[in-house]
């Protein structure tokens, strides 16, 4: 366990370098400053220049991303044979997933992460409610660049095809504790360097010392470190061939698979027997998920979904083929503002 958590520490830290030598992450700090109303640590001040601003070019952005996520869905799959009942059924659950999740909101805050860090990302996920009680539900999850690190990105661009993919996520304890209850005594809070949400951490912090100092005069803040615990999900396209001359059995559950040896003759899912090659024996054809946190694995095995899809969805207001992640549209009027 000891040289995986030291792999995963390596590729969250090729990941931040991949993203320090892309042209847009020199303006995250300018775009969220405007953005939170405080541009004047984004400009150069001078003292004869006016200090009074609109915030103009805030208000476009909400009226861009307001536009932009009301994609006004469509149920209307329909099929004239025997599938009719089925489409039918799938017309009225999409529907109802949509209107109870409140997915457009979702996708709001997505375009808002890609306003100011160049790409956001949509992460659908089955969840329980209150950490594994309670019924399950598709859940939208949205972050932005800062976020998701990969690991040997390709020319094009695609996040599918990195080598590894890392989404970097953070959970209050009781909630890491209970949605992976086997590793309480091993999940432990901790201030990471590596979770870009410790610059959130010390901005809350900041306000809360404001806050208290000023309704009960203290001055000592409350460690906002202590009460998260950073969990990352790691997508590695992993090239493993079984050679080990036997059968291979892999996941568990939904997700369960055999992997026959190379070379060795198996049933074929079209009920004949056939010799294994290279893509018959892959132990991970859909690629390996690990889930850990800075001291534990977790998991460790095939990911969950049936394609081999990374679930990450991109989504850029400023896209070019050669920025993978985008630019941030609000960089080019932020001189103007």
């Amino acid at each position: 366990m000891k040289y995986r958590l030291g792999w995963l520490d390596e590729a969250c830290q090729d990941g931040q370098s991949w993203q320090k030598c892309q042209r847009g992450y020199n303006s995250w700090e300018k775009a969220f400053n405007i953005i939170s109303g405080d541009d004047s640590r984004s400009r150069v001040m001078v003292a004869y220049h006016s200090k009074l601003t609109g915030h103009r070019l805030k208000t476009n952005s909400q009226v861009m991303v307001s536009g932009l996520s009301n994609i006004r869905p469509i149920w209307g799959w329909h099929s004239t044979n025997e599938f009719a009942g089925h489409a039918q059924m799938m017309n009225k659950t999409s529907r109802a997933l949509y209107l109870r999740g409140y997915w457009d909101q979702q996708l709001k805050s997505a375009l808002m992460w890609a306003l100011v860090s160049g790409v956001g990302f949509v992460r659908p996920v089955y969840r329980r409610r209150m950490a594994g009680r309670g019924h399950g539900e598709i859940q939208i999850d949205t972050c932005g660049a800062r976020s998701v690190l990969p690991v040997q990105m390709p020319e094009d661009g695609d996040w599918n095809n990195a080598y590894a993919v890392t989404y970097l996520d953070e959970q209050p304890i009781w909630m890491a504790h209970g949605t992976f209850w086997k590793f309480q005594d091993q999940l432990k809070p901790t201030s990471s360097v590596t979770w870009y949400s410790s610059d959130i951490r010390a901005a809350a912090a900041q306000n809360w010392s404001q806050r208290e100092s000023s309704w009960f005069g203290k001055k000592t803040p409350q460690s906002q470190g202590k009460l998260y615990v950073p969990i990352r999900y790691t997508r590695v396209n992993d090239l493993e061939v079984n050679t080990t001359g036997r059968l291979r059995p892999m996941g568990e559950a939904s997700w369960y698979y055999e992997v026959p040896s190379l070379g060795e003759v198996f049933r074929g899912p079209d009920g004949k027997d056939k010799i294994a090659d290279e893509n018959d024996a892959r132990m991970y054809p859909t690629g390996r998920l690990m889930i850990a946190s800075e001291k534990v694995i977790m998991y460790d095995g095939p990911q969950f979904n049936w394609c081999p899809e990374l679930d990450l969805i991109p989504y850029k207001l400023d896209p070019w083929p050669w920025e993978p992640m985008g630019l941030s549209p609000l960089f080019d009027g932020a001189e103007l503002q």
